[in-house]
């Protein structure tokens, strides 16, 4: 397969999203996870925090509303630091929303 990279990454989120809503929920979910992972090993930030988010709204309507806060909570602070405004207001909106 392709060696870990970006493309890659997003093309994983992409499938997992595209087969989650085709109703293959643990299919998409494991794909999404991947890719979430895959930006973590790439060192990608912006890429795994919009990955996160999209990850979490995925569990959150999966019914793992517990899981998906806790992911996206623990993420925060970092955030807060790292972030663009757009980018924490965006996942900040997108938590309160499911709080």
């Amino acid at each position: 397969g392709m060696p870990a990279g970006k493309t890659k990454a997003w093309s994983l989120v992409a499938i997992g999203l595209h087969r989650w809503l085709a109703g293959e929920s643990a299919t998409g979910l494991a794909r999404a996870e991947a890719g979430l992972a895959m930006h973590v090993e790439l060192g990608n930030p912006s890429g795994r925090y919009r990955t996160l988010m999209n990850f979490c709204e995925m569990l959150h309507v999966s019914g793992d509303t517990a899981k998906a806060l806790q992911m996206c909570l623990s993420v925060i602070p970092e955030m807060r630091k790292n972030a663009t405004p757009l980018a924490l207001g965006a996942h900040l909106s997108n938590v309160a929303g499911h709080a």
